[in-house]
Order: structure tokens, then C-alpha cells, then sequence
């Protein structure tokens, strides 16, 4: 019988505000202003598992109800992609919703 393996792709764009608000961590001083960018800190909330609380509808569960574990964020000039998965895997291009990744398989048809 073949295993089950879960692998989840997510674009989160970060040219908007949209995710910028709530979550943006402050200094313990009170400031609200420091030197790292949304870009950064959005990285850093999703390393902290802080997007699986404001965005659950997002995240699959597998069998057991475990959280897919987070593998990989890469940063892009648009974009953060985040890789979730049972375990580290390749993403297959052809099924990846990452522009860079398909434009690829596009060119080859």
C-alpha cells in the first residue's frame, strides 16, 4: 500500500497591508516602529507559527489532526512562498502554484 504524503504550497503577496496589522511584533519599549522590514517580520511570524492562528483555513491537517510542519520560506521581490509538508520534499513544478516554478513547465509544452 503507497504512504500518504501531504505537501501544501502557499503564496503570501507582500506588496498589501492586509497582513501587516495585527501581527507586526513591537518592542518590549512600547515603540512601534523598528528597523526590519513587514517583509521580515512576516518571515518571522510564519517561522513562529503565528500565520496558522490568523489564517487556519489555509493550513491541512493529515490523518492524525497534526499541523504540516513548515520547511521552507523563500523570499521573492512579490512574495513570500512557504513550503509545508509531511517531510522535506522537492515541489514538483508542474503542480506548483509559484509563478517562477510553472512559468517553467509552461515553456517547455
Amino acid at each position: 500500500m503507497e504512504e500518504k504524503f501531504t505537501q501544501q504550497e502557499i503564496l503570501l503577496v507582500t506588496g498589501n497591508g492586509y497582513l501587516s496589522k495585527e501581527w507586526v511584533k513591537k518592542e518590549e519599549t512600547g515603540k512601534d516602529k523598528d528597523n526590519t522590514s513587514n517583509r521580515d517580520k512576516l518571515e518571522e511570524a510564519c517561522w513562529n507559527g503565528l500565520l496558522q492562528e490568523l489564517l487556519p483555513e489555509l493550513f491541512e491537517r493529515s490523518d492524525d489532526n497534526q499541523k504540516l510542519p513548515l520547511w521552507s520560506v523563500r523570499a521573492t521581490d512579490s512574495f513570500l512562498e512557504l513550503e509545508l509538508s509531511d517531510y522535506p520534499a522537492a515541489v514538483d513544478p508542474y503542480f506548483s502554484i509559484d509563478p517562477y516554478r510553472c512559468t517553467a513547465i509552461l515553456y517547455e509544452n
